[in-house]
């Protein structure tokens, strides 16, 4: 999933950059990673994400109590025993 929408992300960056044409010439580019787009900064970050997706804790969510907690894990910085999964941390 992240994946693709760095590659859609990246995709609308160059042609924005080039203008009207189809086809980003290496000088465009070039020019583009000059100028140190945030697109370029988070591709690390994305990866990671994605690998993270599909990760097995061994640990139990404190609100739901489900175990394991599969994806992307969240762990309270004052209490480090307190753990949560993706889909209740992003809830409001």
């Amino acid at each position: 999933m992240y994946t693709w929408c760095m590659y859609t992300w990246l995709t609308v960056c160059l042609y924005a950059q080039v203008g009207n044409g189809h086809q980003v010439e290496v000088t465009h580019f070039l020019d583009w990673m000059k100028l140190e787009p945030q697109s370029m900064v988070w591709i690390p970050v994305m990866h990671r994400l994605s690998g993270a997706e599909g990760a097995r804790h061994h640990a139990r969510c404190a609100v739901c109590r489900n175990a394991p907690i599969v994806g992307i894990r969240y762990i309270d910085l004052m209490f480090q025993s307190v753990s949560q999964n993706v889909d209740l941390y992003c809830t409001p």
